[in-house]
């Protein structure tokens, strides 16, 4: 009896945050995934809904504009987490090493990190603006005819890629760093002693040593891009053209737009189970990759 009411006593002290997480994140899951069994819109909520088991599901397979969503989204994901992976590793190896202002240029680095997505894509739509934009203004000063980003759409994707490597690519930068500075020494001094250039050192010692920080990179960017909403609703809205049109906006448009509930919390679940497929890819292709080079 003792036991059980010591039990007790820590336990209830955790119920309030077990409640809460139930009502903010479980019951609304569930809720979503009975919903996305339904053919039912939150605009009629009274005139009742039919059951179609996986017929949402189903029509979002064969859904041109869903599946443009998605590619958009895949060719988005692998691109700028490639790019901020490789971009990050070559900067933390510049800052392994002591000089005068590191602290600064760390500091000054991280800066584009703090920022929400939101303010990204309110700062990042000004300067590409046609009329007062500064980026457009200036490479239109360079070229010597008038330059539009956002209303073009190879340009508008490409402005979304680079953003992302600039506000996420510090972040890389700091995990790498971290993880190279904890590396041992020994390995590195004994290929040096051996004549190993430094090519050889990174393919043979860094990158496999810094294997669980390269996983944990990789599986986190890959979540967050593909999850990508904020700066593209901001910055985009999903145009031109739906050239820049993500699963997380498109849905976000039928369920909200449309009003097509059932529909939206189907699109929520593929994107779930595409994000999940994508990160356990990239993490077994990691993995594999990382066995070879050891």
């Amino acid at each position: 009896m003792r036991v059980i009411a010591g039990s007790w006593r820590q336990t209830k002290f955790s119920l309030p945050a077990v409640l809460v997480l139930l009502a903010v994140l479980v019951i609304p899951l569930l809720y979503s995934l009975v919903s996305s069994l339904f053919r039912w819109s939150i605009a009629r909520p009274f005139l009742g809904s039919t059951f179609v088991l996986l017929g949402n599901y189903a029509e979002a397979l064969n859904d041109p504009a869903f599946l443009r969503a998605m590619l958009n989204t895949f060719i988005f994901t692998i691109a700028a987490v490639g790019i901020e992976v490789g971009l990050g590793l070559a900067i933390a190896h510049l800052f392994v090493g002591r000089f005068r202002g590191k602290a600064f240029f760390e500091t000054l680095l991280f800066l584009p990190v703090v920022l929400t997505p939101v303010a990204v894509g309110v700062i990042w739509r000004i300067l590409l603006q046609t009329d007062v934009g500064l980026v457009c203004y200036l490479l239109t000063t360079l070229s010597g005819r008038a330059t539009t980003i956002l209303s073009d759409p190879v340009a508008a994707f490409l402005a979304l890629i680079m953003i992302d490597i600039w506000q996420t690519t510090p972040f890389t930068f700091v995990m790498f760093l971290a993880g190279l500075q904890s590396l041992p020494r020994d390995p590195y001094e004994a290929a040096y002693l051996e004549g190993a250039n430094w090519h050889q050192r990174l393919w043979y010692l860094t990158l496999p040593l810094l294997k669980p920080v390269l996983l944990a990179v990789v599986m986190i960017r890959v979540m967050d891009a593909f999850r990508i909403f904020d700066t593209v609703y901001i910055l985009t809205g999903g145009g031109p053209d739906n050239a820049t049109e993500m699963v997380s906006t498109f849905a976000y448009r039928v369920a909200f737009q449309y009003f097509n509930t059932g529909y939206a919390s189907a699109l929520s679940y593929l994107t779930f189970l595409l994000t999940a497929v994508l990160t356990l890819g990239s993490t077994l292709l990691f993995r594999e990759r990382s066995q070879r080079l050891a």
